[in-house]
Order: structure tokens, then sequence, then C-alpha cells
């Protein structure tokens, strides 16, 4: 076990390439004091585990890590290749004892490996409901012989290997606080020297994780190839994950890093996935020092958010120390056995009362369902009437009242010895409409509404211009009609369109303290300047 509140060394061994961290680990704090990133020597073997051991000892010593390594204890990291991995759900009345036995039971059966040499670990996550009393966990096995030579190299460099842990949990460890406040799922994406790392956070939980044979390249030229594959893969993980039956929807993609390659690569996801895509540093609880390029940090990020992982209160993957169910005694189990008898004879009876009421209630519910539909079709035949009906009252309601507007226009009009009306057309248009506001799809949150437009076509001949002139005045300020002048003025004739949106006139409507007075044109020029 790692020893709290002291610096702790986080290293990965991938692709020929040891990355390591120190960082000091104070409640909740992450504090980055050193790490380095060097290709493993042409003369070693890789599968030599003492050769590799002893060179990763020598590294770690002149680096500065060497005295944290021995006594807080290495956090060895594994790839997601390397390990089978599965979210596995388990019923109410699931004890923590038998959880470690339920879980590998269920593992054993995935695992193309030996299962007696594996080693199987899990963590719970809280971020998937499994029901009222049931649980969600996350279960791994690490193949035996790569078990065994992580703990050969750490007894060859002469450290504490203190957990074998999931790389892929780092990167969640640092997405986790960012997901909390998202209401669905986050995709991070982790570019690794050896691969590329895919995770699903949810609710600040790893609940999905995949990898890839793509790593991170070495020229900037590279660079833009390098991310179009890995969104294509993201993709490919986005349609993966969307496929599992209690996956939730992903809101957002985060590239763990700030550098100029993870920007590139959450640029091509958000054109690709039409999602949300950032490069994200580390969180607030991490701080590394500022002589920590961008691209250190991002190379870095899952070694760190290890570190992190428990200073945030995550349960944790462990190989080399995975939950065991605690070891009962015979009587125990005997007792256990009886109880479980008893249980089922008591269950037994209450589930088959419970059955019965079920099925009572079921045969009212097809009857409540059958009445439903009933009522359903009688309710959907009112509100077809009355829109028909309140369609036909919008239509009546609309109709022209052509004998009122005829009536106001010639009250209007001035007296007979003073012009001559020569024509006088009436033509409209009625519009009645219904809209519904936007999704929306019941009628009672629609509305009605109703165009009107009559034109009057009024030509006549007129003794005198200034009787044409005051008669065009009073149009122009009755606010009933809108004036339009059909063709030249001479000073004898006039030939206006008049337009209204009004079905009858104002003054034809009733009122309270005036009974249909109408306004007519009393002040005309006479002959001699008489008003």
């Amino acid at each position: 076990m790692l020893r709290r509140d002291r610096p702790q060394v986080s290293i990965n061994l991938e692709n020929d390439r040891l990355t390591a961290v120190l960082a000091d680990v104070v409640g909740p704090q992450v504090e980055i004091r050193a790490w380095l990133a060097v290709d493993v020597p042409a003369g070693i073997d890789s599968t030599d585990a003492v050769a590799i051991g002893k060179w990763v000892g020598e590294t770690l010593r002149s680096a500065g890590m060497y005295r944290a390594a021995r006594a807080g204890g290495v956090v060895f990291a594994v790839p997601r290749g390397e390990v089978v991995l599965k979210r596995v759900a388990f019923p109410p009345g699931t004890s923590e004892a038998d959880l470690p036995g339920m879980v590998r039971l269920q593992m054993v059966r995935q695992l193309t490996m030996s299962p007696e040499n594996a080693a199987i670990d899990f963590a719970r996550i809280s971020a998937v409901p499994a029901g009222p009393g049931g649980c969600v966990v996350l279960a791994g096995a690490l193949q035996g012989d790569r078990l065994d030579w992580r703990r050969a190299i750490a007894r060859s460099a002469g450290v504490r290997l203190g957990r074998v842990a999931l790389r892929s949990a780092g990167g969640a460890a640092l997405l986790a606080e960012s997901s909390q406040r998202r209401g669905g799922a986050t995709l991070g994406i982790a570019l690794g020297s050896g691969s590329t790392e895919f995770i699903v956070v949810e609710d600040g939980q790893l609940v999905f994780a995949r990898a890839t044979d793509l790593y991170r390249p070495d020229s900037d030229d590279d660079v833009e190839a390098f991310s179009q594959r890995v969104a294509v893969e993201a993709k490919r993980t986005w349609m993966s994950y969307r496929g599992a039956p209690e996956s939730s929807e992903i809101e957002a993609v985060a590239v763990l890093g700030a550098d100029d390659a993870a920007k590139r690569v959450a640029a091509q996801c958000r054109e690709s996935l039409a999602l949300p895509s950032e490069a994200t540093d580390y969180p607030e609880f991490v701080r590394a020092p500022s002589g920590m390029s961008p691209a250190e940090r991002s190379v870095m990020a899952p070694l760190a958010g290890l570190l992190a992982e428990e200073a945030i209160g995550r349960d944790t993957l462990n190989f080399a120390s995975p939950k065991k169910s605690p070891d009962t005694t015979a009587i125990r189990r005997q007792r256990m056995l009886l109880a479980a008898l008893l249980a089922v004879v008591v269950g037994g009876g209450l589930l088959t009362t419970a059955n019965l009421a079920v099925s009572r209630q079921r045969a009212r519910l097809a009857e409540l369902e059958s009445e439903f539909q009933s009522l359903a079709a009688e309710y959907g035949e009112s509100i077809r009437t009355r829109a028909r009906v309140e369609h036909l009252d919008r239509w009546v309601g609309s109709r022209v009242d052509w004998l009122a507007h005829v009536g106001e226009l010639t009250s209007m009009l001035p007296e007979p010895r003073s012009g001559v009306l020569d024509r006088l057309d009436c033509h409209g248009d009625v519009r009645v409409t219904f809209t519904l506001p936007s999704r929306q799809k019941r009628y009672a949150a629609g509305a009605w509404a109703n165009e009107v437009q009559a034109v009057f076509d009024v030509a006549g001949t007129v003794k005198r211009r200034e009787v044409a002139d005051a008669l065009r005045d009073l149009l122009v300020k009755n606010s009933e009609y809108e004036l339009q002048t059909r063709g030249p003025d001479t000073p004898q004739r006039f030939d206006w369109s008049l337009t209204t949106s009004n079905p009858r006139p104002r003054s034809a409507e009733p009122r309270a303290t005036d009974k249909g007075a109408r306004t007519r044109g009393k002040a005309w020029p006479r002959r001699g300047g008489e008003a």
C-alpha cells in the first residue's frame, strides 16, 4: 500500500520508454516535484525484468526520485491494452464479503488467459444505477505473467511496489471534477508515448476505457495526421459506448493536455463528433511547476492522475493487492445456509402473495388502459369538433361589412353640388390561421388569428380642386383607412385606393356613450369661401 501525506512516484513502461512522476500528496492536493521521460537503452532486453529493473533504479536515482520510490512506494501504471475490463452489476442483497468472489466468477467467464494466475480487482461505480440496493463495479483482470514482470522490475530496482493500477483510471481522476458538472458522460483522450487511451467518465467515475496503438508523434509535421486518426478512433469509442444498454449520452470530449497536439486533436474531435471538445489542463488540486512544458504536462497527465485517485477519494483498482473475500468458518457458513433456507421458504410465501396481488393490479391496469383508450378517442373527436367550430366562427367573424364601410365612406363625401362620385369598387381578402408555439403539439397551446384586407377604389370629379384636397385631408386623418393615389390628381378629378384591416368601421361598433354616431364631413368649401 502507498503511504499517504508523503512524496510518491508513479511510473509507466511502454513501447521501450519510461515515464515517471514524483509528487507530494498532502490531503486532497497533489503537487508535482519532478518528472522524466527517457527511452530504454538499446542494449537492454525489454523481456529481462532484472536488467530493466536495475536500469529503472539507476534512472530514478539520477532524477532524484529514488528515495521517494523506496519510502512512499511506487504506482506502476498498466496500459488499457493489457487489462480485461468489464462493468458488472449485482442485484440487491449482495454483501461486501461476497462481492470479491462474485466479481471473480463473472470475470473468469471473460478471460482468455489462465484464471488461476490472473489478478482480478474491482472498483465501485456510483455513477451507474443498479436498482435499489444493488451495486455496479468496474472489474479488471491482469494476466499473471504481466504482474510478475512488474514485481520483478520493482525488486530489481530496489523500490517498494505500492500499487499496480490501470493507467486509464489516472486520466479519469483528472476529469472527475469537470464531469460532475455535466449531466451526461465525458469522453476523455489521453495521448501517451506508447498508446492513446479513450476513457468515458460519468459523474466523476471511470465507466468505460479503450486503447489504440496510436502514440504521440515526436515531429510537429505528423501531428495533423495523428489528430485525424485519433478523431476517427474517438468516434469509434463513442459508438461502442452508445451500444451498451446502460450507457448515458456523451456530452463533451476532453483531451488531456494543453499543448498544440492536444488542441489539434480536440479540434478534430469537435468536427468529427459534433460535440463540445477542448484540451483540458490539470485541475486545481494538481499543481505543476512552471518549468514543465505543455507537451510534458500532457504526457504525464495519467501518471499524475493515478497519484490523485486516492487523494480525491476514488475507489481504485490495485492488481498488486486485489480485494479478497474474508475467510469464514464452517459453522458460520452453515448458519448462513440455514438462514438462506428460511429466507427461501418465507420469501417464497411472500413472493406468492405478492404475485397474486400483482396479478390483480395488472388486471385493473388493463381495465384502466381500455377505458383510457376509449376516453382518448372521445377527447380527440371533441378537440377536432372544437377546431372546426372555432375555424367556422373565425370565418364568420372575419366577413367584411361592405355596407357599413360604404356608409362610412359616403358620410365623408362632399355635398352633391361640389362633386360627383363616378366609381366605387369594393374587393378584399380574408384569411384565418392557426399557429402553435415551438415544440408544442397540444391544441390548447395554439392560437387563432384573422387577417382581413378590404380595398375600396374611389374615383370621381369635383368642380374645384380645394374640394378634392379637403376630402383627401379628411381621409388621411381618418385612421380607419390607408389612402393611396391610383393616378395623377387633376384639378377636377380624383382616383384613390382605400385599404383597411377592420371587418367593419369602428363607428359601426356599439358604444356605451355614443350610440352609433358617425363623423360626417361638415366643413366643405363652397362658392364665395363659405364653410
